[in-house]
């Protein structure tokens, strides 16, 4: 029972906001505490696998307001970009994680969150879609098909495409990985939209 128990909070933990998306979970350390106030540097979303979209500034956003909810403190974007610029950095081009650390002791932040979005390059495609049939009972009480669409052309043509977004909460002193995230688009929803309600989930207890 015990066992079962464990396990139970595990898959609920490594699942948690999910819903029905198999492709997707939350992790957090023994060390991270949700009730702690820390200061926060939350870095813009980069991307990579597309060569026109360099970061998601409104992805940036999506993501703070959970962790504002929980109580922690946002270090502000123009505080942060001007510790950046003077360490030689800058915000919307991305910051390795070799930077991290010096950008972190700069701001005297506690933890600093990452996050990417992945993308991958569709190509273009064309062809005929088949005709489609419905079986309908007549008068006589026969079974026939009748057609409901006929045959037509599609043509889609290449993209880009987010494959999936994932988000990682590092201890700033020891670099240490406190919590991550990870989603891939399921049922229509954004990856954004999911990964907020995720954090929320975990961060507040809240949907």
């Amino acid at each position: 029972m015990k066992i079962f128990a464990a396990l139970f909070l595990a898959s609920s933990l490594f699942f948690i906001g999910c819903s029905n998306c198999s492709q997707c979970h939350l992790t957090t350390s023994p060390s991270f505490n949700n009730k702690q106030s820390l200061t926060l540097l939350i870095l813009p979303v980069t991307t990579n696998g597309n060569p026109n979209v360099t970061s998601l500034p409104n992805y940036s956003d999506d993501i703070t307001t959970p962790f504002l909810e929980a109580g922690f403190k946002i270090v502000d974007r123009s505080a942060a970009e001007v510790a950046a610029s003077k360490l030689g950095l800058s915000l919307n081009d991305g910051i390795a994680e070799k930077n991290v650390k010096a950008l972190a002791s700069a701001l005297n932040v506690d933890a600093i969150l990452l996050s990417s979005v992945a993308y991958a390059f569709i190509p273009a495609e064309s062809g005929v879609t088949p005709s489609s049939y419905n079986k309908v009972t007549d008068s006589t009480g026969k079974v026939r098909e009748v057609s409901a669409q006929g045959p037509g052309e599609y043509n889609r043509s290449e993209h880009y495409a987010i494959t999936s977004m994932s988000s990682r909460l590092i201890e700033a002193k020891s670099m240490t990985t406190l919590l991550t995230a990870y989603v891939e688009p399921c049922d229509g929803k954004a990856v954004n939209a999911q990964l907020v309600s995720m954090l929320r989930e975990e961060l507040t207890g809240k949907d």
